[in-house]
């Protein structure tokens, strides 16, 4: 199963149309936008190490409670959230050249009208599955200019001036630039994990000459546990 294709306009579609089988009246934290899973995957990639079966059930809810029609339909989901949770890992990890975040488009053209809430809404979901280590990054002087937008965005009522029809200039300067905040954020989180790591003199520990420190009996030879029988038919790690 090939999980590095990108995915395509219409596999998102077709992705919201589960999330939506799944949770019809959108209660649940992702309310069937796939926006708000791009940037919730976001958080997830660029953070603390979480596995998968934590933040998982955060997109698509308790199977128990929401089981799936038929297998099928869940391994496709399961498929199309990898690619999508490997795709956005591609591009952070790209030095930001590929990455991009997604956006809600409303209106008809040419009056539409761009918001990023969901996504960045969804970024901050994924603060409450470590939220000590998120509140660390936050406070770091260096990343506050980088989470006031998502912050600021994902709050709307608390940041009015820059709403997108009364300061559409503003707004339009917080959307070029939400994929650099969270690009800057990923390089953060990624040189606090290389900190972390033993030196390299530690690392390399394992790595030079095993040699070995008991004498070599031959597999013919008499065993020497005294059993009487020949060493590969007793206490021989090839003995079957």
């Amino acid at each position: 199963m090939d999980l590095k294709g990108r995915v395509t306009k219409k596999e998102r579609n077709e992705f919201e149309a589960m999330m939506e089988v799944r949770d019809p009246h959108f209660a649940g934290p992702m309310q069937g936008s796939i926006t708000r899973v791009h940037g919730f995957l976001t958080s997830i990639v660029s953070g603390p190490m979480i596995v998968p079966s934590e933040w998982v059930p955060v997109v698509f809810g308790d199977d128990e409670d929401h089981p799936w029609e038929t297998m099928e339909q869940a391994q496709r989901a399961m498929h199309l959230l990898m690619r999508l949770y490997n795709e956005i890992s591609s591009d952070l990890g790209s030095g930001g050249r590929r990455f991009s975040i997604l956006i809600d488009r409303i209106g008809d053209r040419p009056d539409t009208l761009d918001l990023a809430d969901d996504w960045c809404t969804g970024y901050t979901l994924g603060f409450v599955l470590r939220e000590a280590e998120w509140k660390e990054a936050m406070e770091a002087p260096e990343l506050q200019q980088a989470f006031l937008p998502i912050l600021l965005t994902a709050h709307p009522k608390k940041a009015p001036e820059i709403d997108p029809i009364e300061s559409p200039e503003k707004y339009a300067a917080i959307l070029d630039d939400l994929p650099n905040c969270a690009v800057e954020i990923y390089e953060w989180w990624r040189k606090k994990f290389v900190a972390s790591l033993p030196p390299p003199s530690e690392r390399r520990a394992f790595s030079g000459t095993v040699r070995r420190v008991a004498p070599k009996v031959s597999a013919n030879a008499p065993c020497p546990c005294g059993s009487g029988k020949k060493y590969k038919r007793c206490c021989s790690a090839l003995r079957a």
